[in-house]
């Protein structure tokens, strides 16, 4: 993924929506990143990543690895960890230049069948060093300073995909649903769009939800308001759930009573 310069407000926002998504985030000179995403397993026992400098002055980076899970709400949480080996962790480069960062983890699994483990690992921006003494440059703007991380996936197991839909509902005029992931891989999200209907079936709305990961084992808790003036109208509802590797529907024949 190419990294551009942006004005500084621009960038902010599009920074929170990308690190929303778990994508990478353009850094104030510009950097690049590649694979955005690394899955390892007996085949490939490990990987590699391309951080390379697009900008004019030299960028200097450092990387962290970070187990990763997600807890009963979805939240993905990060946590130190010794289990997956990588080189450098802190690197300068100078313009045009690029460096591959190695990793892999640390041995196999115990148990070749287990549940497929997964870490982030983090490359954080360092701010440039200057001279004590240098005074701020005319007109010099705020510069955002980025750290993303790349999903790294590790897995010895034949791949098997159950995501289960559950509990969809129209609650105090909004729509609650939950999703379990009861394989043994991750699933990413390509789309997740609530659609509402009126009695005579046509389209009172349509609404995209953001999400990106699910991991295996793992359950996520969602929810989203029905449009002012539209739930009253409501008659049924529709979810339409796309990952990688396949899609879940779910429909719910609503009660004007859960209403507000």
């Amino acid at each position: 993924m190419r990294c551009i310069a942006l004005p500084t407000k621009r960038l902010a926002r599009l920074l929170a929506c990308l690190l929303a998504l778990g994508l990478a985030a353009p850094a104030g000179a510009g950097f690049s990143v590649s694979p955005m995403r690394l899955e390892l397993g007996p085949e490939a026992r490990s990987g590699t990543l391309t951080l390379r400098n697009e900008g004019t002055a030299p960028q200097s980076f450092s990387i962290r690895a970070m187990a990763w899970r997600q807890d009963e709400s979805g939240d993905d949480v990060y946590e130190d960890t010794p289990d997956l080996v990588y080189f450098p962790r802190l690197l300068t480069l100078e313009p045009g230049q690029d460096a591959a960062v190695r990793l892999g983890p640390r041995q196999p699994p115990a148990v070749p069948g287990g549940p497929e483990r997964s870490w982030r690992l983090f490359v954080e921006e360092l701010p440039p060093t200057a001279p004590a003494s240098a005074p701020p440059a005319p007109g010099a703007l705020v510069r955002v300073l980025v750290r993303f991380g790349v999903p790294v996936f590790a897995a010895w197991n034949t791949a098997a995909r159950q995501l289960a839909l559950d509990a969809l509902k129209l609650e105090a005029g909004a729509v609650h649903w939950l999703l379990r992931n009861q394989g043994n891989r991750h699933e990413v999200f390509e789309s997740i769009v609530v659609s509402g209907r009126d009695r005579q079936g046509q389209p009172l709305f349509a609404e995209a939800v953001p999400a990106r990961y699910l991991l295996a084992g793992a359950q996520r808790r969602f929810k989203l308001a029905v449009p002012p003036g539209a739930c009253a109208q409501l008659a049924r509802i529709e979810l339409q759930i796309k990952t990688a590797h396949g899609a879940v529907h779910g429909q719910l024949q609503t009660d004007p009573a859960a209403c507000p």
